[in-house]
This record gives structure tokens, C-alpha cells and sequence, in this order.
């Protein structure tokens, strides 16, 4: 786990305390040597070595929402990471790409599809 931390939300007009959980690990299933290409080979070479000397690492990252043991996702797969700003690095992808709010969004979605179930038996 790299980061949890607590959001406040509305679903259906009630406030709701979301969790939300930053995980990253090794993307082991991506070989770096076939995951970018800039079109120079030396350049090429040079950004594979950092891989191979360990300044840069092959990420998975996931953020999980959950409530009511309910939850919404986010991933992404084989991001590149400086191994000596990991977290820093993990949690910028996280802003960037907007990883919470997807798994907030999802997790709301979810909540008010269960909502609905549940209500059908009430």
C-alpha cells in the first residue's frame, strides 16, 4: 500500500466517508525492452539501461474506493518509475490520470446499482 486517505461524498443526498487506497507493484508481465519506442535506437538503449541498472521500475498501480463493502477501481499497467522517487512518482500518475475520482465514480455507480437491487426486495 502506498497511500490511503478518506473522501467525503454525496450518493442519492447523503454524505458518505469513501476510503480510497493507493497499491503499486512490480508490472513483472511487461518486458520494458518492448514498451516504448522513441525511434532512435540510442535513445532506445539509454532508456533501457536505466531500467536494467534499477533507476527506473516497470509499475502497476491501482486505486481501490470501497463503503459498505462495495468498491470502484482504477489501473493502470506497466508505468514507469523512478525507483528512488516511487511513491512520489506513483502518486503523480495517480493525479495525472484522475485514478481516484475513476474509482470514487465507479464505486458510486455501484453503490447506487446495489441500491437499487436491494430496494426491488424492500
Amino acid at each position: 500500500m502506498i497511500s490511503e486517505f478518506e473522501v467525503d461524498v454525496t450518493i442519492k443526498g447523503k454524505a458518505v466517508a469513501v476510503t480510497v487506497t493507493v497499491y503499486a507493484g512490480p508490472a513483472e508481465y511487461v518486458d520494458p525492452a518492448g514498451d516504448f519506442d522513441f525511434g532512435d535506437e540510442k535513445e532506445n538503449a539509454e532508456y533501457l539501461a536505466r531500467f536494467e541498472s534499477g533507476e527506473l521500475v516497470m509499475t502497476k498501480i491501482q486505486v481501490v474506493a470501497d463503503v459498505f463493502d462495495l468498491i470502484g477501481s482504477a489501473y493502470l499497467g506497466a508505468c514507469h518509475m523512478r525507483s528512488g522517487e516511487f511513491t512520489k512518482d506513483v502518486m503523480g500518475m495517480v493525479k495525472e490520470h484522475g485514478m481516484a475520482e475513476l474509482a470514487v465514480g465507479e464505486l458510486v455507480t455501484e453503490v447506487e446499482l446495489r441500491a437499487k437491487q436491494l430496494k426491488e426486495f424492500v
